[in-house]
């Protein structure tokens, strides 16, 4: 019984050791395009027909957009799983110090895949998880 005891306190500690502290991440900071130029928060636009006037895209802005957009393939998303996923987004868009446990980082990543291309995820995705690498191009 002593060395079952023994084993499953090593085990948790060594699954304990390994996880990764949550990570401090800026959301204010401004993301650049392939140029290094300010890409334009689009959802900013606002009824007007270009984005001259248009603010600059954040971090947090796009997070934010990124958990309110609901896709036409996501139908078993809940009322309870919006609400969270809103409610946090308001949280955190403008925090310039926020704390990322890995599964908000995967969260985060999925949601922004499924609403912007590859120069936003370029930018963005570093940000929130400096560990995560491109995937394999196929």
């Amino acid at each position: 019984m002593r060395l079952l005891s023994a084993v499953c306190i090593s085990v948790l500690f060594s699954f304990s050791a390994q996880a990764e502290p949550p990570r401090n991440v800026d959301m204010t900071t401004i993301l650049t395009d392939e140029n290094d130029q300010p890409i334009k928060d689009e959802f900013e636009r606002r009824g007007a027909l270009d984005c001259s006037k248009c603010p600059d895209l954040t971090l947090g802005a796009a997070v934010t957009h990124a958990l309110f957009f609901i896709g036409q393939d996501e139908r078993d998303v809940t009322p309870e799983q919006k609400w969270a996923w809103a409610a946090w987004a308001m949280e955190i868009r403008k925090s310039n110090s926020v704390k990322l446990t890995n599964a908000e980082g995967d969260l985060l990543y999925k949601r922004l895949g499924k609403l912007y291309g590859g120069v936003v995820l370029m930018r963005a995705i570093p940000l929130i998880d400096p560990n995560r690498k491109p995937p394999e191009i196929k």
